[in-house]
């Protein structure tokens, strides 16, 4: 971007999306002038980093004096810029540099829930139809180091979050997917109206040439005639049939893509059109599948065919992972479960099994109440642990689950295993973000893991 030349160039926070924005950036306008702040010190590798790209470190003291000096600043997406509106002139998007620059076809993908799932599927289908395709984004990789590599590719699929979007200003992918729509980081947006803006933001800027794939259910919460100002192509999923009524609330020229007597339909211009059976893989959930059939026909893709898709695997890191069996007690790892809607889908996953779970993390500004109200009736007994495990424990003792509480997840796995009986499941499923106790959702997942691997039977 030419108004970065022989600017002074801020890169706020070290972690990934900082590091490949230095890296990138610096290396693309060496007459600029780069300076970094962060909460935290750098460690010594990070230290080095900074020493070989002859960049200044500010510490978190000197945050003032580091907005003041630059004439431009790339954040990282978990700092909540609204608080520092004197300089949002100065503010750049980690996705608009990245649109700017990233002269390839782009799928973004956002979403409440599913989102890295789908990211990685879809991302394989289209390197298995003979399309190069990179991953990055939300799911660990920086969408500079992807503008780096663009010349071996001939398609980025990037995971966005809803603070990846909030600020965007220019960002147009070629193919948007919005997977669903739940209460979410209430801590960081206002209220529900400015999490569904920020998620807009994902096909705000597409133009007529462009399209956006939404969950019919999102007229929960956006009204057709919002949708209908927009400039994209809208299509839309569903795992039923949607009425007469909803195919009229629309634009003529939106698609549609449903479930109606165990095939797969697609709806266009009036006509309706079987894509494929109904019956999907058990790799990952068929709403999922939906979505995913829905954006390779949007992408005039050749449907792959079922035993093509057996062969695509979900990324599953954390996500209602078996772990290992320890005295008959099946032991599930579900870390990835942040939100209440996650362990809800996970517990309809291991419906046939008798589970009991472990609860925590915090809510994110979401309260859990009625999420516990739903667990009633589906699991055995829950541990509750972490920050809010008393407000958990409440809930539970409310709606009649026999739980118990403990500070640690080592108590709360050590109280699960002791309350279950061989044949049955231990599912760590929180319901809540990591904050409390661990830096994100992989180090928590990994630390229930490294337990339960460390367990031994009790017969030897």
């Amino acid at each position: 971007m030419k108004k970065f030349e022989n600017k002074t160039i801020g890169i706020w926070g070290i972690g990934i999306t900082g590091k490949s924005a230095l890296k990138f950036l610096s290396h693309k306008h060496p007459n600029s002038n780069f300076v970094v702040t962060d909460n935290k010190k750098p460690n010594s590798e990070e230290a080095q980093f900074l020493k070989k790209l002859n960049t200044t470190f500010y510490p978190k003291e000197k945050l003032m004096p580091f907005l003041q000096i630059c004439d431009y600043i790339v954040a990282s997406p978990g700092i909540n810029l609204n608080l520092y509106q004197k300089f949002s002139a100065k503010f750049v998007q980690e996705i608009d540099c990245f649109y700017h620059e990233f002269n390839k076809k782009i799928v973004a993908i956002t979403g409440t829930l599913g989102k890295t799932t789908i990211t990685h599927m879809l991302a394989q289908i289209l390197k298995k139809q003979g399309i190069s395709a990179c991953c990055g984004g939300n799911i660990g990789v920086g969408l500079f180091d992807l503008i780096e590599k663009q010349n071996q590719y001939e398609c980025a699929v990037v995971e966005l979050s809803s603070f990846q979007l909030e600020h965007a200003k220019a960002f147009a992918p070629d193919l948007a997917i919005w997977t669903n729509f739940y209460p979410n980081h209430l801590d960081r947006h206002a209220n529900i109206e400015e999490y569904i803006n920020a998620k807009m933001n994902i096909f705000s800027k597409q133009t007529n040439c462009q399209t956006c794939l939404l969950p019919a259910e999102i007229i929960k919460h956006i009204l057709p005639t919002e949708l209908n100002k927009y400039k994209c192509n809208f299509a839309f999923f569903s795992a039923k049939k949607p009425t007469h009524k909803t195919f009229e609330s629309f634009d003529k020229k939106a698609q549609w893509f449903y479930v109606a007597d165990n095939k797969l339909m697609h709806y266009k211009n009036g006509l309706e059109n079987i894509i494929e059976s109904a019956v999907f893989p058990d790799t990952t959930f068929d709403i999922n599948w939906i979505a995913i059939y829905s954006a390779i026909t949007l992408l005039n893709i050749k449907v792959p065919t079922k035993s093509i898709l057996k062969t695509i695997e979900p990324f599953s890191a954390h996500r209602i992972e078996f772990v290992k069996t320890v005295d008959g007690i099946e032991y599930y790892n579900d870390s990835k479960a942040t939100i209440s809607q996650s362990t809800l889908a996970a517990v309809e996953k291991l419906k046939n099994k008798k589970i009991t779970i472990i609860l925590g993390g915090i809510s994110k500004g979401v309260k859990r109440e009625e999420f516990i109200r739903q667990l009633s009736g589906k699991i055995k007994q829950a541990i509750c642990f972490g920050k809010e495990a008393k407000e958990l424990y409440t809930w539970c003792k409310k709606f009649g689950i026999n739980s118990t509480q403990e500070k640690s997840l080592e108590a709360a796995l050590e109280k699960a295993r002791k309350k279950t009986p061989a044949g049955e499941c231990i599912l760590f499923s929180p319901a809540g973000a990591s904050f409390d106790l661990y830096s994100n959702y992989m180090e928590r997942g990994k630390h229930f893991i490294s337990l339960v691997e460390s367990l031994t039977s009790s017969c030897l």
